[in-house]
Order: C-alpha cells, then sequence, then structure tokens
C-alpha cells in the first residue's frame, strides 16, 4: 500500500528478496502498471533489496490499483500494490506507549476520526481530534500499524492514510480489550444495564 497525498506526493516502500536456493539474486527488471497512468515509478534495487517509489504530481486524489512486474530472467512475479492519493495529509508520532496525531489539509476542516488498527489484528481503536483538540491513542506493543482518518470537510467526507511502524515500546501496559477479547465499552453499558435491571426487580418486590 502506497499512501501520497498533496503535501506528499511520494512515498516509498522496501521489498525484502529472497531466492529460492539462497544464491545471490541476478539483476532485476522491474515495471510498474496502474489504473492511473499519471503516477511516477521509479525504485533501486541493491543486495536483494528492492526500493519502490511512487509519486503523484498529478494531484487527482482516488484509490488506484497497480501491479509492481519484478523479472529475475527465470520468473515473472506480479506484486498488486494499492495507492491512496489524498488531498490531506495524515501524521502520525510515537511517545513511548502512545501515539499522537495531526492533519495537514489544503482547506478548513473541523472534525476528524482517526482510526487505529495493528496489523494482523482485528482491534481498531478510535479516537476523534479537531485543528484545536488533538487526542492520543495507547499502544501496548510493537508492530505495523494502519490508520486511517475520515476528515470532515464542510459537508464532505475525505480520508487519509497512514503507516505506522513501531520498534519498540518503552511502557508495556496490559490491554485487558486484547487479553479477553471483549470491548469494554460495550461491557460496561452492559453491566449498567444489568444492574439497573436488578435493582428495578429488587425495588418492585419490596
Amino acid at each position: 500500500m502506497f499512501n501520497v497525498s498533496y503535501q506528499d506526493p511520494s512515498d516509498t516502500k522496501v521489498l525484502n528478496l529472497h531466492s529460492l536456493d539462497n544464491t545471490i539474486i541476478p539483476k532485476l527488471k522491474v515495471q510498474f502498471e496502474s489504473s492511473n497512468p499519471s503516477l511516477v515509478f521509479n525504485y533501486t534495487s541493491s543486495n536483494n533489496t528492492l526500493s519502490a517509489q511512487i509519486t503523484d504530481n498529478a494531484k487527482n486524489p482516488g484509490d488506484y490499483d497497480g501491479f509492481v512486474t519484478i523479472d529475475d530472467s527465470k520468473t515473472v512475479y506480479r506484486v498488486p500494490v494499492l495507492i491512496h492519493v489524498t488531498k490531506g495529509t495524515l501524521e502520525a508520532s510515537q511517545n513511548n506507549n502512545q501515539i499522537s496525531f495531526s492533519i495537514n489539509y489544503p482547506d478548513k476542516w473541523s472534525y476528524a476520526k482517526i482510526s487505529l488498527m495493528k496489523a494482523g489484528s482485528h482491534d481498531i481503536k478510535t479516537i476523534g481530534i479537531t485543528p484545536q483538540d488533538s487526542k492520543t491513542i495507547s499502544i501496548n506493543s510493537a508492530g505495523e500499524y494502519w490508520i486511517q482518518a475520515d476528515i470532515k470537510v464542510e459537508n464532505e467526507t475525505d480520508h487519509a492514510y497512514k503507516i505506522l511502524s513501531i520498534d519498540h515500546v518503552t511502557e508495556n501496559y496490559p490491554d485487558i480489550e486484547e487479553i479477553l477479547q471483549i470491548p469494554i465499552k460495550q461491557t460496561i453499558i452492559i453491566f449498567s444495564i444489568i444492574a439497573i435491571a436488578v435493582t428495578v426487580s429488587l425495588i418492585k418486590r419490596r
């Protein structure tokens, strides 16, 4: 997945390549195909590593499919890619176990819903931020996190995306939701309803 925006028109991903027989990979022939012909593709390869960069200079927002074709003279590999081209730029930074967010947008925006999900997990954490009020989301482990911002701009909703790699979390607090696999907010609501029902029942018995 490549995320490019008006402010950051280029995104780079690194692919680590490994041969089946552990030999040195020969010189590669790499090509790029996309549903958006205005996207510019560049790459460099060295020491079994392929660095691919996609740039959008046309400022055509949207989601585009594509393929990176890798030819090692013996086999041709087609790697599917998804390219997000957005007006706004979503920034995320880590401070110990807290992730903070900011949005750069060319027009005036009033609110943004931030959704954060760890790769390989179904746990999604959300917060709401405004240009005047920013909040953080706590994390409890290293890994790759996928972030989406739903940005309210007048009567429309736009989107921005970010992939954040966390190598280390200093303060590793246990996450009750992850341990129990039960959403805390929904659990509190259920227990509150049960408590009210029990209280009403006891009052009626009296």
